[in-house]
């Protein structure tokens, strides 16, 4: 109820205020005199004018008065607006109202924060009245763009309503309004070998100083600026190939138009600074640029030559417009994209037949790069410039054939796609029809290998096949007639079936793909030692190296390959060999008689992931086989147990625990990687004057043990296996 009750008090203020408002304005008529003069002067916050007012003559009404400071009579925003008064009186609540008076009246409610006596500022959104600071209520959200006038106005707590001086001409402009683009319109053209341009426009704002601006933009989006004076329309024709010649454009990215197609864009800003508003005309035509198309009426698309077997082509076609002198032309294409190219005499139009085989016989043909066609599909397309040499025009029919132009697709049944010989077996299952009775010696089978290197079986002129052949040795099937090699090496393939028709039209095929003929791949090697996570034995450089190879290797394929932590290769070339068991040194491989080659001669102490790879002797894809982690130090150790002064460390090489034997108190232990990281390990002090190190979470390699007493260090070399 109590909120129902405010709205409608609300409304009851409201309609009050704008009733004592009028009134208030209608008095200044009568009998106000002095207040209109300090009104126009502005002076509102000058509260004694207005006693002199009939309808305020008391002086306790002049005291009560409200003052409008901002915004100002004669004032213009395009942002938000300042607002600032202030009360002489405390207000009853919801009573405080600043009204805006144009082609639209807004009434805006401030919350109580503003109904104290004293001085009152806010900033008011125009687009968001509501949501503006100290704002109770609005009768508009937004405040439309317009000229106001302005009044401040409230209730004081015993009821009574007092009005502010009404501030006036106040402007709101938050967009600049639209242009028009009177001239060109939509798809208008220049007259026929005129350059003049009828440009007119109008705007119906004062623009900013340096915004109109008027762009020729062209079927590549280029485009050309021109740069207008400040006026607000424009009715002339400027010269499209010489701007300058126009004094109301200021400047001009270019001074002239090439002939061409553009659209047009008039922009400006208002004075107030606004986002620009443009318009545009699309598809303007300067000059003579464009060569109508032609129309090619027959052959229409997929027509033939009539009767079947007559050269007979029926050809009519007509062009809009006189052609430049020797650009009326006739393309044959065919699948092959090979022009047949026919220039005729400076004519219009054409109805007639031309023979395919004898271009000569007709008048108008006045060049032909071939006198005939030969039987096929082709695209035909028909081409001109008009006499001012615009760009070519054309029209074409497509899929028009001449003769009888197709050889009918044979059928490869066997081998299909991805099939292989039987194991061990040189027979390939070949199956094929023909449709048609083929054209001597054109039935052709063809093995294509990875390097697109071709077998071709010539087969006799038969419709089908269906039997064996043998790739080792193709002689031995009566069908073949010739074979450009009387064998297939081991391989991949795609198998293409080929042939032409009696009438010689173009070939035909059918093709399976991936057939596997033979051995096709290198068997992996196997690298038997080093094995994972492996290593030297302390202090010797000699690596036991074990491997086998399944397959005879193709020669100098043979390799092993040490990569250390930084990627980093030594690689060591094998003699061609199947297997190799025995001890290389790894400071000194050429004392190994099957290395014939190596990047380098020795290894560094490090950690190595190992290699072996090769290639069969048919020269398949490479084969290998891998050992990761194996650990080369070549630290001279005389056995696994390390004995300095006091000191015993065992096992090294380890692969869990160090064991140090010493009497002297151990203060801290660090182990260092081959990388430089540093790690920080626990010490397990067990009995009998020993010390106990875990390094089972620790990485495989080469570690450096610094040993803290109560009087010195020590450093000791660990391998971590």
């Amino acid at each position: 109820m109590e909120k129902h009750y405010t709205f409608k008090w609300k409304k009851i203020v409201t309609l009050f205020m704008i009733l004592f408002s009028w009134v208030s304005t209608q008095a200044h008529d009568y009998c106000s005199p002095i207040a209109r003069i300090y009104n126009a002067s502005a002076e509102v916050n000058n509260l004694d004018h207005i006693s002199s007012n009939p309808i305020c003559s008391s002086t306790s009404v002049a005291l009560s008065t409200p003052a409008l400071t901002s915004p100002p009579s004669n004032f213009s925003t395009a942002n938000d607006i300042f607002v600032d008064f202030i009360l002489p009186l405390d207000a009853m609540p919801g009573s405080v109202m600043l009204t805006f008076i144009g082609s639209m009246t807004v009434v805006v409610t401030f919350d109580n924060t503003f109904e104290n006596a004293g001085q009152h500022s806010t900033t008011l959104d125009g687009s968001n009245i509501i949501n503006s600071p100290s704002v109770a209520s609005s009768s508009s959200s937004f405040l439309p763009d317009g000229i106001y006038s302005v009044q401040i106005g409230y209730l004081d707590t015993t009821g009574n309503a007092f009005l502010s001086d009404i501030n006036t001409n106040i402007t709101y402009d938050s967009v600049t309004l639209p242009p028009v683009l009177i001239s060109p319109l939509d798809n208008a053209s220049t007259t026929p070998g005129s350059s003049l341009i009828d440009l007119q426009f109008t705007l119906p704002e004062q623009p900013f100083a340096g915004t109109v601006k008027v762009t020729f933009t062209d079927a590549s989006n280029n485009d050309t600026v021109l740069l207008l004076s400040d006026a607000t329309s424009f009715n002339a024709n400027i010269d499209g190939l010489n701007f300058a010649s126009t004094p109301e454009i200021l400047a001009a990215s270019s001074n002239s138009l090439a002939d061409g197609i553009y659209d047009i864009t008039l922009e400006y800003q208002d004075s107030l600074g606004n986002p620009a508003a443009t318009d545009t005309a699309t598809g303007f035509s300067f000059g003579d640029v464009v060569t109508l198309p032609p129309v090619l009426i027959s052959p229409v698309d997929n027509a033939s030559t009539t009767p079947p077997g007559s050269s007979l082509i029926d050809l009519q076609f007509t062009l809009p417009e006189t052609p430049l002198a020797g650009t009326v032309k006739v393309t044959f294409t065919d699948a092959s994209n090979n022009d047949t190219v026919l220039t005729f005499s400076d004519i219009t139009s054409f109805n007639g037949t031309i023979d395919g085989l004898n271009f000569a016989s007709t008048p108008e043909i006045i060049i032909a790069s071939s006198n005939s066609l030969v039987d096929g599909i082709y695209d035909i397309t028909l081409e001109y410039q008009d006499s001012l040499g615009n760009p070519i025009a054309t029209d074409t029919a497509t899929g028009f054939s001449f003769g009888d132009v197709v050889t009918l697709p044979p059928v490869l049944i066997s081998p299909s796609d991805n099939a292989s010989t039987t194991s061990s077996s040189s027979l390939i299952d070949l199956q094929f029809t023909i449709p048609e009775t083929p054209l001597t010696g054109t039935v052709k089978v063809t093995f294509t290998d990875a390097s697109n290197n071709d077998t071709v079986l010539t087969f006799s002129d038969i419709t089908s096949f269906s039997g064996n052949i043998d790739g080792l040795n193709f002689a031995s099937t009566p069908e073949i007639i010739t074979a450009s090699s009387n064998s297939l090496a081991d391989g991949i393939y795609d198998i293409t079936l080929e042939y032409q028709d009696s009438l010689g039209n173009p070939v035909a095929t059918d093709t399976a793909t991936g057939f596997s003929f033979g051995d096709v791949i290198t068997l992996p090697p196997v690298l038997i030692s080093p094995v994972d996570n492996s290593s030297t034995t302390p202090g010797s450089s000699l690596i036991d190296l074990q491997f086998t190879l399944p397959e005879t290797s193709l020669a100098g394929t043979v390799k092993v390959t040490f990569t250390d932590a930084s990627n980093n290769d030594t690689v060591l070339t094998f003699s061609d060999i199947t297997s190799f068991s025995g001890n290389i040194d790894g400071l000194n491989f050429a004392s190994t008689p099957e290395i014939i080659t190596a990047s380098s001669n020795s290894l560094a102490d490090g950690i190595y992931d190992i290699t072996l790879e090769y290639q069969d002797s048919l020269g398949n894809p490479i084969a290998t086989d891998t050992a990761t982690g194996f650990s080369f130090d070549t630290t001279t150790l005389s056995t696994n147990t390390f004995q300095y002064n006091n000191f015993a460390i065992f096992p090294n090489p380890t692969s869990s625990k160090i064991v140090i034997s010493t009497k002297e108190n151990i203060k801290n232990i660090s182990l260092i990687s081959s990388l430089g990281s540093q790690f920080h390990v626990k010490i397990e002090h067990t009995i009998n004057e020993k010390y106990s190190v875990d390094m089972s979470n620790l990485s495989n390699g080469l570690y450096f043990m610094v040993i803290e007493t109560e009087s010195t260090y020590y450093t000791e070399r660990i391998i971590k296996k």
